[in-house]
């Protein structure tokens, strides 16, 4: 959500393309700040591996060079993983 509404300052009709998934992948941004304010600060230190996690494979994936065998990867672990 922080993401969307700092490149909506930039393009107002950003929010006009975001897909309906989003609301679900978002709906934390929905609730109580002051409890999640917490909870950001009580895993700070894992959730910083986790992004740097998420940034090192965005990266992997935005770089071209073997895009598809991993994007083939994830679905194959998406699947297995919901079964």
């Amino acid at each position: 959500m922080l993401s969307l509404l700092e490149k909506r300052k930039a393009e107002p009709l950003t929010e006009k393309f975001v897909a309906r998934s989003f609301l679900d992948l978002t709906r934390v941004a929905a609730s109580d700040s002051a409890l999640w304010s917490g909870i950001f600060r009580m895993n700070r230190t894992s959730l910083k591996a986790a992004l740097e996690g998420l940034e090192g494979a965005m990266r992997r994936l935005c770089e071209g060079k073997d895009t598809e065998r991993l994007l083939r990867a994830t679905a194959g672990a998406r699947r297995q993983w919901s079964s």
